[in-house]
């Protein structure tokens, strides 16, 4: 088998490094049947790779 001279990667377009994530969530419930909620997340690399998340997820959350 031919050798292509590249490192194999376990994540292809990032180098290895250090990151630190963090998720913070919220729920409120209306009634019995409805709730609000939502999800703010933030990624920052610590070393290694060159990486940077941020989220927000709103939604309304129904029972029937």
């Amino acid at each position: 088998m031919a050798q292509s001279g590249v490192a194999p990667s376990a994540f292809p377009g990032h180098d290895l490094g250090t990151s630190a994530n963090l998720d913070v969530g919220l729920e409120a419930a209306v009634d019995r049947n409805v709730a609000f909620f939502g999800v703010i997340s933030i990624g920052q690399d610590l070393e290694g790779s060159d990486y940077e998340q941020r989220g927000l997820n709103l939604g309304m959350r129904v029972r029937w």
